[in-house]
């Protein structure tokens, strides 16, 4: 036997719900008719119907054992309820212990983040220690090397004077 029901969608409204449906022959099998419990979710994927589902930047899923809605599960660099977010920090480009800031921004052509550099280093990623710079403008008759993490002699071409910065 095949057969079909349409459920009146005013039914469907999120929540818990219990259908019945009976048979009216003499099938011994569906004499105590068809139950079943619909379990109906709310979806929180989008800001407004107009928009992407996760703003197209990740999945909208739900688990069948949870009790909440259906949620987006986002890419990655992307954040925030519908995915809208993206962060150039999430891999933390900055170098040496830095904080990387991001500007926030939805795009992610456009996203742009600051490394915020602990002492004694300094650059786009953190990845310049201070003092270096001195050196290789000082050091024009010789060679820079770094002698500790925050120090640099100049070693010198013969007959020029050593320098420490």
């Amino acid at each position: 036997m095949n057969a079909s029901r349409q459920v009146d969608p005013k039914w469907l409204l999120p929540g818990l719900h219990y259908f019945i449906a009976s048979h009216e022959g003499n099938s011994q099998l569906c004499k105590l008719g068809l139950r079943l419990n619909v379990s109906v979710k709310e979806q929180q994927c989008q800001s407004s119907p107009l928009v992407r589902l996760c703003s197209g930047n990740g999945v909208c899923r739900t688990s069948f054992w949870e009790d909440g809605a259906y949620r987006c599960q986002c890419r990655q660099h992307y954040s925030g309820k519908f995915c809208e977010k993206f962060d150039a920090c999430l891999e933390n480009p900055c170098e040496n212990e830095g904080v990387c800031v991001s500007n926030g921004t939805t795009d992610h052509i456009h996203a742009t983040y600051k490394c915020l550099c602990p002492p004694h280093f300094t650059g786009a990623n953190c990845s310049d220690v201070i003092g270096r710079e001195n050196c290789d403008r000082a050091c024009r008759n010789g060679t820079c090397l770094q002698v500790s993490p925050f120090s640099f002699k100049c070693v010198c071409y013969t007959g020029h004077p050593v320098h420490y910065f």
